[in-house]
C-alpha cells in the first residue's frame, strides 16, 4: 500500500518534523484521532471505535505509514517510535501551514483505507447489540435513518428552489454552512439512540473546538506581532523627521529627531545606570571623569615624561543635562541642510557649534598662560609653544582620559567605521566640553580648568623649544656669506635648487638646498627655509674657502660641524677653486700686457 506524496511545506517545518517536535507532535496526535472518530462514526456507526482507533493509531501501524511515504530523510529511522512520532508531526505541520480541509483530504488518501481494513465486519455480525438486533439490521436501521434525513433535506431544498428564483452570490456560502450545520444536527439525532457513541461523538466536537480556538488565538497573537512591528517602525520613521520643539531651553536644540525630553532622558538614564560615583568628582556620576591616568602616546612627541600633580586629570567642570546631551551628539545624527546656515525652522542640533566656541576659548586660554607664565619668549617661540600644547593629538589624549569619546551618540554608520576611536573625532568632542563650559558655566571655571589641565605639558615642552632655538641661532651666524662667494664664483654659473624635505606634527616644512657650480654639487643642506637653507650653504663654503665679508669677519671655526643636516663636498669644491684661481692669474697677464 502506497501513500501519496506529502503536501509541500517549509523547509524550517520539515526539520522540526524530522526532529520531532513535540508541539508538533501533540497536535497531530489530536488531530489524526479526531479524524479516525469522525470517520468511524460517520461510516461505521456500528463498529467498536475504541478498538478501530487504537488499531489505527497504534505505533506499528503509523510506523507503516510513515514508511511508505517519500521521504529520503525518514530511511535511517530504525526505530518504529521514531517513524511513528515523525508522521504525528507531519499531520500537525499540514495543519497549521495548509489547513484542516488539506489535512482532512491527505488523511483520506491515507488513513482511510486503514481504518476499512482495520474492521473486521464478520466479528461484527456475530456480536449483537444492545438492543438484541443483528449488525445487518443496525445497517440497515442507520441507512434507513440516513436517506430518510437526506430526504427531508430534499424536500426542504426543493421548496427553497421553488420559492427563491436567482440566489445571490453572498447566499451560497451561508446556504452551505446551513446545511452542513443541518447535516450535523442530524448525525447527532441519530447518534442518540446510542449513549456511548454520543459521548465519543461530543469529545470530538470538543477537540475540534479547542483546535479550532488554538487556531484562532494563534492567529491573534501573531496579527499582534504584525501590529506592534509596525508602531515600532513607524516610532523609528518618525523619529528621523524634524520637528519643532517650541519649549525648549536652548535656541539651537530644534530637532525632535535628535533632541527630546524623551530621548534625553533616556540618554542620560542609560550614562546613570552604568556609572560609578567617584567621590569629589561629580561627572562620574555620568560616566565621565573617574581620575584615570592614561600612558602617554608616541604621537605627542615628549622627551620624557611629565611630572603629574598628585590630582590628574583636574576634576572636570559639571555641566546640565541639556548641555551635555549637546557635547555628547555627533553630527552624524543630523546632517545640516545648509554648510552655511541653516533655517530658522530646522536649527540643527549637534556639538560642531560648541567645538567652534572651544577651540577659540582652549587657544585664547593657553596664549594667556604662556604669556603670563613665561615673559621671556619671543613671539615665534609662544607660537611654537601653543603649537605643541594645542594640536589633536593632546585633545585627543585628554578626551581619553575624561572619557568622553565613549559616550558619544552617533550614526550607527559612524560607529561601524571605529569613527569615534579617531583623534579628530576626539579632539573635537573635547573642544566642545570646553565651548559648553565657557558658555554655562561661572566666569574663570574654564581658564583655571584648562590652566591645570596643561600645566604640566608646559613644563615639558618647553625645554625642547629652547633647545630647537638654540640649535638653530647656533647656524645661524652673523655675515652676508652669500655675497662673499659670489666674488668667488660666478654668479650665472651657479644654479641653486630647492624642494619640500619634510614637514612637523605643527604642519611647518623643512626646506633642502642644493648648490650646483659648473654643474658639479658643492653643497647638500636642510634648513627651516629656503632662505635659512641658503644662508647656511654660503657659510659652510666661506669657512672653509676662509672668505671674509664685506666687513672683514669670518665664519667662526667649527660651524660647518655643528650643521647636522648638510654636507658639502669638498672635492668639487677645491677643484672649482683651482680651476677659479688659474683664471684669475691668466687674467691678470692679459691685463699687464
Amino acid at each position: 500500500m502506497t501513500a501519496p506524496e506529502l503536501p509541500p511545506l517549509s523547509p524550517i517545518i520539515v526539520i522540526q518534523c524530522l526532529q520531532s517536535n513535540q508541539g508538533l507532535m501533540s497536535l497531530g496526535k489530536s488531530l489524526l484521532q479526531s479524524f479516525v472518530f469522525d470517520s468511524v462514526i460517520s461510516n461505521y456507526p456500528q463498529a467498536d471505535l475504541t478498538l478501530v482507533a487504537n488499531k489505527v493509531t497504534s505505533v506499528s501501524e503509523l510506523a507503516i505509514v510513515s514508511e511508505n511515504l517519500k521521504i529520503p530523510e525518514l530511511k535511517p529511522l530504525t526505530s518504529t517510535e521514531d517513524k511513528s512520532n515523525v508522521l504525528l508531526a507531519f499531520v500537525g505541520a499540514i495543519y497549521k501551514e495548509k489547513g484542516f480541509n488539506q489535512l482532512k483530504e491527505w488523511l483520506s488518501s491515507v488513513i482511510a483505507l486503514r481504518i476499512t481494513s482495520a474492521i473486521d465486519f464478520k466479528d461484527l455480525q456475530q456480536t449483537p447489540s444492545n438492543n438484541g438486533s443483528s449488525t445487518s439490521q443496525l445497517k440497515e436501521k442507520s441507512e434507513g435513518r440516513l436517506s430518510s434525513t437526506d430526504e427531508r433535506y430534499d424536500v426542504k431544498q426543493e421548496e427553497q428552489d421553488d420559492s427563491i428564483e436567482v440566489m445571490p452570490e453572498s447566499s451560497y456560502r451561508a446556504h452551505d454552512i446551513d446545511m452542513n450545520s443541518k447535516k450535523t444536527q442530524a448525525h447527532k439525532s441519530e447518534a442518540l439512540d446510542k449513549p456511548d457513541v454520543y459521548k465519543k461523538y461530543v469529545k470530538i466536537e470538543n477537540i475540534e473546538e479547542n483546535l479550532a480556538k488554538e487556531r484562532e488565538e494563534d492567529f491573534k497573537r501573531r496579527h499582534e506581532e504584525m501590529l506592534k512591528k509596525k508602531a515600532k517602525d513607524s516610532e523609528r520613521d518618525g523619529k528621523r523627521k524634524r520637528e519643532v520643539d517650541a519649549n525648549l531651553p536652548l535656541k539651537n536644540l530644534n530637532w525632535q529627531s535628535s533632541y527630546s525630553e524623551p530621548s534625553k532622558r533616556e540618554f542620560i538614564q542609560s550614562l546613570q545606570s552604568s556609572a560609578q560615583y567617584v567621590e569629589g568628582r561629580s561627572m562620574s556620576k555620568y560616566g565621565l571623569d573617574y581620575g584615570q591616568r592614561l600612558p602617554i602616546p608616541e604621537e605627542l612627541n615628549i622627551e620624557g615624561c611629565p611630572e603629574l600633580p598628585e590630582i590628574f586629570p583636574p576634576c572636570l567642570p559639571s555641566l546640565s543635562d541639556e548641555s551635555l546631551f549637546e557635547v555628547l551628539t555627533h553630527r552624524s545624527l543630523n546632517p545640516p541642510l545648509n554648510a552655511m546656515q541653516d533655517p530658522d525652522e530646522y536649527a540643527s542640533f549637534d556639538n560642531e557649534r560648541l567645538e567652534f566656541l572651544g577651540d577659540a576659548v582652549l587657544e585664547v586660554h593657553t596664549t594667556e598662560a604662556i604669556f603670563v607664565t613665561y615673559p621671556q619668549l619671543r613671539p615665534a617661540g609662544m607660537v611654537h609653544l601653543r603649537n605643541k600644547l594645542v594640536n589633536t593629538y593632546i585633545l585627543a589624549y585628554f578626551a581619553d582620559m575624561y572619557g568622553l569619546p565613549t559616550k558619544l551618540r552617533m550614526s550607527t554608520s559612524y560607529k561601524n567605521q571605529d569613527m569615534h576611536r579617531s583623534p579628530k573625532c576626539k579632539a573635537d568632542v573635547m573642544e566642545a566640553y570646553i565651548g559648553a563650559v565657557y558658555r554655562d558655566r561661572e566666569a574663570g571655571v574654564s581658564r583655571q580648568w584648562l590652566l591645570d589641565l596643561l600645566a604640566p605639558f608646559v613644563l615639558i615642552h618647553l625645554p625642547a623649544v629652547r633647545k630647537e632655538f638654540e640649535e638653530r641661532n647656533s647656524t645661524e651666524v652673523q655675515g652676508h656669506w652669500a655675497t662673499a662667494i659670489n666674488k668667488v664664483f660666478d654668479k650665472n654659473k651657479m644654479e641653486w635648487a630647492f624642494h619640500e624635505a619634510d614637514r612637523n606634527l605643527e604642519g611647518v616644512a623643512n626646506w633642502n638646498a642644493q648648490l650646483f657650480v659648473d654643474g658639479d654639487k658643492v653643497a647638500d643642506v636642510c634648513g627651516s627655509s629656503k632662505k635659512n637653507a641658503k644662508f647656511i650653504i654660503a657659510a659652510m663654503i666661506a669657512e672653509h674657502l676662509k672668505i671674509p665679508d664685506a666687513a672683514g669677519n669670518y665664519v667662526p671655526e667649527g660651524y660647518t660641524k655643528n650643521v647636522k643636516t648638510g654636507e658639502l663636498f669638498t672635492a668639487n669644491l677645491e677643484k672649482l677653486r683651482n680651476l677659479t684661481s688659474i683664471a684669475d692669474t691668466s687674467n691678470k697677464k692679459q691685463k699687464t700686457k
